[in-house]
């Protein structure tokens, strides 16, 4: 009897056990904010405001796969992303640190197509025709991409959509809000380390 369970439990470590690898990328990024704010306030009176920003950005990316099967890969996912933008009006610096559980259609380090759902934190610059303003944003995130090969090279392509959570940071205290929209939004491409 001990036989015949010690092997049901060595079958059934094969089955879930999963091979896991370690992958990397580096690249550029663009992240970029919309805030759409209506609201009215005693001392500012009826304001509807949008603001839009992009911010180039440095990106590494760190991913654990584990083999699903032959033919896909679950990955965990880290993209921390630094960079800023000068000018004649200053220097802006900003961040972004999305994490991410994906779907590989495919291997990491082969051709593929991916989705994956996450979180992500990010500090971007907003700017319009007057002014200026840092924005923070935080939210769920929803992505996907693909990565192929050109010129011999693993180039992989990624684009991100993050609903913000934030309030923003242009509307006073004791402002009645109608409309509070913190979004971002980002475009990468990485460069295969492996």
């Amino acid at each position: 009897m001990k036989k015949v369970l010690v092997t049901l439990s060595l079958i059934c470590a094969s089955f879930t056990s999963q091979a896991q690898d370690y992958y990397h990328s580096a690249g550029i990024g663009f992240f970029g904010a919309i805030n759409h704010v209506v609201y009215s306030a005693p001392f500012y009176g009826n304001v509807d405001s949008r603001l839009v920003g992009t911010m180039p950005l440095m990106t590494y990316k760190a991913c654990l796969g584990f083999d699903v099967n032959r033919k896909s890969t679950f990955g965990l996912t880290a993209y921390p992303s630094v960079g800023g933008t000068l000018s004649t009006a200053g220097s802006n610096f900003g961040f972004a640190l999305p994490v991410a559980a994906e779907m590989y259609f495919g291997d990491v380090d082969d051709n593929h197509f991916k989705m994956g759902l996450g979180v992500s934190y990010a500090r971007i610059t907003l700017s319009s025709d007057f002014y200026s303003e840092i924005s923070s944003v935080f939210g769920p995130t929803a992505g996907m991409g693909f990565q192929t090969e050109i010129r011999d090279k693993m180039i992989e392509v990624n684009l991100n959509y993050t609903y913000g959570l934030t309030r923003s940071a242009t509307i006073p205290m004791g402002a009645t809000v109608t409309k509070d929209v913190n979004h971002g939004f980002s475009v990468q491409v990485l460069y295969s380390l492996d």
